[in-house]
């Protein structure tokens, strides 16, 4: 009955499918696997190379990095005090992945100067730069003294 109602909704080849996913389950449980623990491992490498470029940024400026523009970010990448090397030893994972990127770059240089623009870096100080506005509007709401 089940398998009656199963062939009916599916189809031959979507039955088909399921009959082959069924008898190789195993093998394909485990590659799916490893690949988001690949994926994960790339997005832990990420997070450690986002940090050393953003340790190396703010230390080779002198002003503050929030709301500048893009072409301002692309002239100081440009400057010679980006040591690309710090920033891929950083983390020992021959490899990264960005967030919402579901596939894999090779850490050298060419791969992270395409992953790490311009346009991606100055997202990331306009988010903390909304993020520092709406902590301090949340300390102003929650200050006894300020509130009315």
């Amino acid at each position: 009955m089940v398998e009656l109602f199963l062939r009916t909704m599916l189809g031959t080849a979507g039955y088909k499918l399921l009959e082959l996913y069924v008898e190789h389950a195993l093998p394909i449980n485990i590659i799916i696997f490893g690949y988001l623990g690949l994926i994960y491992l790339g997005r832990r490498s990420y997070q450690s190379m986002k940090k050393a470029l953003q340790e190396q940024l703010e230390k080779a400026i002198n002003k503050s990095p929030f709301s500048k523009p893009e072409t301002w970010f692309a002239k100081i990448l440009q400057n010679p005090p980006i040591d690309w090397e710090k920033v891929s030893a950083s983390t020992k994972i021959p490899f990264f992945s960005p967030d919402n990127y579901y596939w894999f770059g090779f850490k050298n240089e060419k791969s992270m100067i395409k992953h790490f623009s311009p346009k991606r870096i100055a997202s990331w100080y306009a988010q903390k730069q909304y993020a520092q506005k709406q902590d301090k509007a949340n300390a102003a709401e929650n200050n006894p003294a300020t509130s009315k």
